[in-house]
Formats: C-alpha cells, sequence, structure tokens
C-alpha cells in the first residue's frame, strides 16, 4: 500500500511555486532550506515524478507540478478551514456553510437567506426536536467590497417600475418541511464574479450566487454546479439633464451618442458584463473610452449623477441610487446578467447517503451534516430568488425561465 501523501510536502510545493525558489519558500514558511527540500523531493519519489525544474535563478513547475500544484492549494485550502469549522461544530453545535455572493446581489439576498435560516433554527432539527433555546441559531459575517450608500431619493427610470426594496419585504417562510440536522453557522464573503469562481474551485466556499452573461460557465471546474436562478435587467444610467432622449427600442443605435462620453467599468478587464457591454459599443461604432474603474456601484452612481461618467448598471445596484440619473433598461435580448447559484458537489460520502447508503452515515457523520446544510442554504436562497425571478418576469420570458448556466 503507498504512503499517504504528506500535507509538508504539498506546502512546501505550494510555497515554492507561489515565491519561485526553494530560499524564498523556506523564508515565507520560517524553515530551513533543506527542509524545503526535503519535503519536495518526498512528495516527488511518492508520486513518481519530478515536480518542479531547478535552476540556480530558481525554481519553475514541470507540467506535472503545475498540476500538482493546483491540487495542493485546493487541498490546503480545505485544512485551512478544517481548524475553524471543527471548532465550530464542537462547540456551537452548528454546521459552517460558507456564502460567497457579488455585493449587489449579496445584499438583495442574505437578509432574507439569513432569516429563513434562523427560522429553522427556531422550529428546530427533523431528526432531533429543538436545537436549543437561542432564537437565532444562524450567524452570518459579510466581508464586502465595498460600501453601501445611504440615499434619500431614487433615480427616474424610465420603465415605468418604481425602484424595488430589498428582499426582507418579501414576507419569507422556509422554503419547505426539509430541515438539516443542526442549525446553520453561515459565512458570507461578499467578494467579485472571479474571486468567488476562484473561492469556488480551491474549496474555500461552498456555494456562491453570481452573475454571467449568456450561459457562460465562468471557468468553473466540472465539481461545480450552475443553475441559472433569474434573469436581471441592465439599466443604461445617465446624468439626468443628458441632452439625447435614450429609448430600450432603439437602444443600440443610441449607444452611438455616447461615444464622446467616459464610461464607468469594473476593475476585473474579465468581468462578463464589462465585456458584454463594449461589445455593445463598438457594434455600434466605437471603443467605449474609460474614465474610471470600480466595483463599488454607490460611487459609480454618484459619479453618473454629477456627469463624469455613464455606465451600464444591473437593476440591484439601483436599490440605492442618487437622484439626478435617468436609467433606461436594456432590451433583455441585447443586455441581461443572469443570477445563478454555483455549488460544489457533495463528497463521495454524502453522495452515497443520497442514494441510500448507511455506510457513509457510519463513516462520515460529519460530511452527511455539511451536505445537509449546504442543501438547506440552496433551498432557502431558491426560495428568496423566487422573489427576484417573479418581479422580473419580462427578463425571464425573454431569457427562458429555468435554463441552466451549464
Amino acid at each position: 500500500m503507498r504512503d499517504p501523501v504528506d500535507s509538508r510536502g504539498l506546502l512546501a510545493l505550494h510555497a515554492v511555486l507561489e515565491s519561485g525558489s526553494a530560499a524564498a519558500a523556506a523564508e515565507r514558511l520560517e524553515w530551513s532550506h533543506p527542509t524545503i527540500d526535503h519535503h519536495v523531493r518526498k512528495l516527488e519519489r511518492l508520486l513518481g515524478a519530478r515536480l518542479l525544474e531547478r535552476t540556480p535563478r530558481g525554481s519553475s513547475p514541470t507540467p506535472v507540478g503545475a498540476f500538482v500544484g493546483e491540487r495542493a492549494r485546493e487541498i490546503l485550502a480545505l485544512c485551512a478551514r478544517l481548524e475553524v469549522d471543527v471548532e465550530v461544530f464542537r462547540d456551537r453545535q452548528e454546521v459552517p456553510v460558507r456564502f460567497g455572493a457579488v455585493p449587489t446581489l449579496g445584499a438583495r439576498l442574505l437578509p432574507a437567506v439569513h432569516a429563513r435560516l434562523s427560522r429553522l433554527s427556531r422550529l428546530g432539527g427533523a431528526d432531533d426536536g429543538a436545537w436549543g433555546a437561542s432564537s437565532s441559531s444562524s450567524s452570518s459575517s459579510a466581508r464586502a467590497s465595498g460600501p453601501r450608500a445611504d440615499a434619500a431619493s431614487h433615480p427616474r427610470r424610465d420603465d415605468g417600475r418604481a425602484s424595488k426594496g430589498d428582499a426582507k419585504d418579501a414576507a419569507p417562510r422556509p422554503a419547505d418541511e426539509a430541515r438539516p440536522a443542526r442549525p446553520v453557522a453561515l459565512e458570507a464573503t461578499l467578494a467579485e464574479v472571479t474571486s468567488l469562481a476562484d473561492l469556488l474551485d480551491r474549496g474555500a466556499i461552498d456555494l456562491a450566487v453570481l452573475f454571467s452573461i449568456a450561459g457562460d460557465r465562468l471557468g468553473l471546474g466540472e465539481n461545480v454546479l450552475v443553475q441559472r436562478l433569474y434573469s436581471e435587467r441592465m439599466f443604461l444610467c445617465v446624468r439626468a439633464d443628458h441632452p439625447v432622449e435614450f429609448s430600450a427600442d432603439r437602444m443600440v443605435g443610441d449607444l452611438a451618442e455616447l461615444r464622446d462620453e467616459r464610461w464607468a467599468f469594473g476593475v476585473d478587464d474579465l468581468d462578463p458584463v464589462d465585456s458584454a457591454m463594449r461589445a455593445l459599443c463598438r457594434a455600434a461604432g466605437f471603443e467605449a473610452d474609460t474614465g474610471m474603474r470600480t466595483d463599488d456601484y454607490p460611487a459609480v452612481l454618484r459619479m453618473v449623477a454629477s456627469g463624469l461618467a455613464v455606465a451600464a448598471v444591473p437593476e440591484s445596484a439601483l436599490d440605492d441610487a442618487p437622484g439626478g440619473i435617468r436609467a433606461t433598461p436594456f432590451p433583455v435580448s441585447v443586455l441581461r446578467r443572469d443570477v445563478v447559484l454555483a455549488v460544489r458537489a457533495p463528497g463521495a460520502a454524502a453522495s452515497r447517503r443520497a442514494a441510500g447508503g448507511r455506510a457513509a452515515d457510519e463513516v462520515d457523520v460529519a460530511a452527511n451534516l455539511h451536505a445537509e446544510a449546504v442543501a438547506a442554504v440552496v433551498r432557502e436562497v431558491r426560495a428568496v430568488a423566487r422573489s427576484f425571478a417573479d418581479s422580473a418576469a419580462g427578463a425571464d420570458a425573454d431569457a427562458g425561465a429555468g435554463a441552466d448556466a451549464g
């Protein structure tokens, strides 16, 4: 029987690949240079493959080394969260679930999802009755990528609809009678699409609400399941007194009137909405001139209101928009963002349990509890998303309600 992989070898390899040399890796880990070499060479012997090309100027990965390095990154991320998750599970009898969302979507969905999970914890689990006296066993801490701005008034919208409030107005109730056997400790991370996709692939989060364009899978691996929740309309936002009156019926042609304007785009060059918007500008005969880069929509809208930029903005970002803005909807056939739920596939033990196998219950109880907790969060996210899907029925009619993103 082959010896198991030593995590120290993975850690040493990862440090070499990140820092470029064994010497730099030793400094980074506060190990000695010979210790780094020992663990990398032990890993090479165990795997039967050379992982590094070593030169006097540093080390670079072989093709196999690059593959092992990616796997090492995922494994080390899971190890990093293991200790924290076990502490939560042991001390609070809660099952940690790590949830990611794009800031504009998280601000809408998370309050209602948290409220629904809290209500589930008050009702108690299906297997062992009440969980305890706490009125809210579901915990949530969010790391947001930018501040939300308070606004006293909403922008003028040329679609005949008032700006929507947030999800807490939807009178949420749990999605169905199925409940996890333990309360859920929900930890939320708010970040942009590419960052969340990376966290999903590494196993640092369990699920995420993202957006894509035209069913793009966002480069997610095969171990991540992706389903479209609903489609969100995009709005062309200009200052309220802009001389050009835009119409949704002739939006692409009207874009040519903005050839001399400066545009607000996100920080990430790979942002799918920005890429689609730039393509529309090219179709109208010009290259969009970038005037600012930020992922903070309140800041974008303030710049638009002052006349410093124009921008394509999702409907959810208009909830907290300042006055002095005219927002015209794009036809959903031209530009929309599809809100998708991406979930890491359950492990083998949980899969056997779902298929009715008893071995998983006996061998990996913690994995089963985690799979149940993730499933509970998925149900509640879908239930909350339905309220937005209903209000965006026009967008869903064109986009094809219920279609998957991959």
